[in-house]
């Protein structure tokens, strides 16, 4: 019987120890997501995802087609990009993400759903990419704040191909130039969806 309180009493200092290691690797971990989500708010872009059951609806507002390639500036946890493919059949999806615990969560999501061929996800600012990355997008997905919507409809998609629609959730731009062209514009739960075309 001593035996066993003696093992006993040897191993509560190991389990002590590991413990520890547990907890410090927990408070790293979460240190490491809340510092990534508030990078992407100063980036203007928090991780606020869209709920599953509009998202559908926005899409096919937007009448996204088998023969799209959809880019997401500030693409979350992938489900836009996810969605695309699984439910309209999309040729490609590429996502931005610039939170470093998004973007690692995004890949869990596309990879245990075995899309890795139909969807590229780059973690980095949106608002830093240059065109020859986003030549081939025919649909361009925006759910962010109205800055960083502002700068993008003035640079990266000003160079967007003639035809290119653009969907914005929520807000909409102040359009000073004649680049873009509303389409259409619908409340869909409790977002209002804008729908551009390049010119």
């Amino acid at each position: 019987m001593t035996g066993i309180f003696s093992l006993v009493s040897k191993a509560i200092p190991l389990l002590e120890f590991l413990l520890i290691i547990v907890l410090f690797f927990l408070v790293l971990m979460a240190l490491f997501f809340y510092v990534s989500l508030f990078y992407s708010e100063i980036l203007g872009a928090p991780f606020v995802s869209l709920r599953k059951k509009y998202l559908k609806e926005i899409l096919k507002f937007g009448g996204l087609k088998e023969e799209d390639v959809l880019f997401d500036f500030g693409s979350g946890d992938g489900r836009v990009l996810i969605t695309a493919v699984e439910n309209f059949g999309i040729k490609k999806a590429v996502g931005f993400e610039a939170s470093p615990c998004v973007y690692w969560l995004s890949k869990f999501f596309i990879k245990i759903r075995g899309l890795n061929s139909k969807i590229k996800i780059f973690p980095q600012n949106f608002l830093k990419i240059e065109k020859e990355e986003f030549e081939e997008a025919t649909f361009v997905f925006l759910y962010l704040f109205p800055k960083p919507v502002e700068k993008l409809f003035k640079s990266q998609l000003f160079q967007l191909k003639p035809g290119t629609k653009i969907l914005c959730v929520s807000f909409s731009p102040k359009l000073e130039n004649h680049y873009y062209r509303l389409l259409k514009s619908e409340k869909v739960g409790w977002h209002t969806i804008y729908l551009y075309q390049k010119i």
